[in-house]
């Protein structure tokens, strides 16, 4: 009688161990969305919960015809409804001219859900419209391929001695004359810089249009990228990429020059490899996503 109620006990735990350590997908978890911009390009978001890591996905024309077999194990982070996201991202060019696409999706179980894609909800790209002042600034070049452009981290306005100094900054960037400049590590109310607004006070210094996109925001304090250019800027859309340790952002922008509208894109990667290579694989969805003219 022993026997069989030990029996049963340790019977009973393991069951119970294995349903608390084995995750459960449901078909209400998963949402799959094409994005669609102004001038016709298309990118497939599915948006997961934030325990799933990978998903393996099928893509199949009339039901039966294999397309394309993709393992996603990059992602972004959404915030979507309140609630965190893992975003993984498809490029649409495998859909190009196909009707009746099917997907078959394996998210990290042996599950398998289908979706068809005459029942995504397609959107247009919701993207964050930059304060472009009536002015005109700067000065026109010929055409786009003769643009002056630099990266530039500040390391929030400190010389490699650790002095502050924004107006150093300014400077580098005015005698070199820089067209468009993408910066990294730039503080906005921050102690460390005197509590300053460095992306607008760069801007009102040099005469220039700007985009500030923070990942950190502690108390009212942010840290991030920003852009600043000569042209008007658009538009623009920050994304955060996948980040073990510092939260890290893709900055997109839409820059007007001379009639002509390029993509200008500005990150600042993490420190380890692995991390780094799957935040490229990410901004290498949105810039095939994104078309031609991309810096």
């Amino acid at each position: 009688m022993r026997k069989t109620v030990l029996i049963l006990l340790l019977a009973s735990t393991f069951l119970l161990a294995f349903s608390l350590s084995t995750t459960v997908f449901s078909e209400e978890e998963l949402d799959m969305k094409v994005f669609v911009d102004g001038n016709g390009n298309s990118i497939v978001k599915l948006f997961a919960p934030t325990n799933i890591q990978s998903i393996y996905l099928e893509i199949y024309h009339m039901e039966s015809r294999f397309l394309a077999g993709l393992h996603l194990n990059y992602y972004t982070i959404e915030r979507v409804e309140n609630t965190t996201k893992h975003v993984f991202l498809v490029n649409s060019g495998v859909l190009k001219g196909k009707k009746r696409i099917h997907f078959a999706l394996f998210p990290g179980t042996d599950r398998e859900e289908i979706f068809h894609l005459k029942d995504l909800e397609v959107i247009q790209r919701a993207i964050e419209m930059a304060n472009i002042q009536e002015e005109s600034k700067g000065i026109e070049v010929a055409d786009s391929s003769s643009l002056k452009i630099m990266s530039f981290n500040i390391h929030h306005g400190r010389s490699r001695f650790g002095v502050y100094n924004l107006h150093n900054v300014a400077q580098i960037i005015r005698e070199h004359n820089i067209d468009i400049v993408g910066l990294q590590e730039v503080d906005r109310k921050v102690y460390r810089s005197r509590f300053e607004d460095q992306i607008i006070k760069l801007a009102d210094e040099l005469g220039m249009y700007y985009v500030y996109a923070p990942n950190i925001k502690i108390l009212g304090a942010e840290y991030g990228n920003a852009i600043l250019s000569k042209y008007p800027i658009e538009s623009y859309e920050n994304i955060t990429l996948p980040s073990k340790r510092e939260k890290r952002g893709l900055l997109m922008s839409k820059i007007r020059v001379n009639g002509e509208e390029i993509n200008f894109l500005v990150t600042h990667l993490g420190l380890n490899r692995q991390e780094r290579k799957n935040q490229l694989l990410a901004i290498d969805q949105y810039i095939k996503f994104l078309g031609e003219r991309i810096i």
